[in-house]
């Protein structure tokens, strides 16, 4: 079976909620197939973290996501909270 290390990085407003609700279709398909393995690690950064840490991503955040197969980027941004050339 083929195992997939994928980084979660949901965003901010409507970035969660889709990428939770795309995880549980991949996780279906998962299921159904039985070919693969996903496994998630999910980092919730953005403008809470900003908010906290003042940084949307800790400095190292390339080390931390480099050995990820692939990185599920969700909707970034929350210009009422943080400009986004801030978020980005």
């Amino acid at each position: 079976m083929i195992s997939h290390r994928i980084a979660l990085y949901p965003g901010d407003g409507i970035g969660p909620e889709v990428v939770d609700q795309a995880v549980r279709v991949l996780e279906r398909v998962q299921q159904i197939s039985s070919e693969f393995q996903l496994r998630f690690t999910r980092f919730d950064w953005g403008a809470d973290y900003h908010a906290t840490h003042g940084r949307v991503a800790p400095e190292d955040y390339l080390d931390l996501l480099r050995p990820f197969d692939a990185i599920f980027l969700g909707a970034v941004g929350l210009p009422a909270r943080l400009p986004d050339h801030v978020t980005l």
